[in-house]
């Protein structure tokens, strides 16, 4: 999937409906240079994916949202890679709690690698947010951020990892700047196996 834009994408016809950009499930895909743009769903806002492999090169996120978890992404058991893409604003199609709540991606067991990303203007509208969450399932086994500038946001966390936490998290390298942070990057304390190593942060 090369080049395309996805926009105002919807799956909200029931209370299971799912991706409002793109449905996944036992799939491998491949997308690159991809546009998700003002897409909503009850899950997922504009991805769902479901025991897929997933590898996004150079794809924008920009004003999605879902009505439960997963704003921009609801991954379960998924092997995922962003790789150069930049994620956000976000969007405020249903209400959610000012305080904090669903996250912009909402991670249920497999693996999320970011690299190179940048993540901006995230919680700007609809009160406080999560980039990264586990509210469901089993936990994530690994969460890794490489590389990435996190810039003027307004976030409750950078990552709720729920009960149990991820397996492993590691956050290098990358520059953490201009955000409000209510509740520090990790509520609670460090996640289990983490490490944060040369990484800038200017709160």
């Amino acid at each position: 999937m090369i080049g395309i834009t996805v926009s105002l994408g919807q799956a909200v016809t029931n209370l299971e409906s799912r991706g409002g950009g793109l449905f996944l499930q036992n799939r491998t895909a491949d997308i690159q240079d991809c546009v998700f743009k003002s897409c909503r769903a009850n899950y997922g806002g504009a991805i769902y994916a479901d025991h897929s492999v997933l590898h996004l090169t150079r794809c924008s996120f920009v004003g999605n949202d879902s009505r439960n978890w997963g704003r921009m992404m609801q991954l379960s058991s998924c092997n995922t890679i962003l790789d150069s893409c930049d994620l956000g604003p976000n969007g405020s199609f249903f209400p959610h709690n000012p305080g904090g709540g669903a996250p912009e991606i909402n991670l249920s067991g497999g693996e999320i690698e970011l690299f190179g990303t940048r993540i901006h203007d995230i919680g700007l509208v609809g009160g406080y947010h999560e980039v990264l969450g586990h509210y469901q399932g089993s936990a994530p086994r690994s969460i890794r951020t490489l590389g990435c500038t996190i810039e003027q946001n307004l976030l409750s966390n950078y990552y709720n990892p729920g009960s149990p936490s991820a397996n492993e998290f590691v956050l290098d390298s990358s520059v953490i700047r201009n955000n409000q942070i209510a509740f520090g990057l990790f509520p609670g304390g460090i996640p289990r196996q983490c490490t944060q190593q040369s990484s800038q942060e200017i709160v």
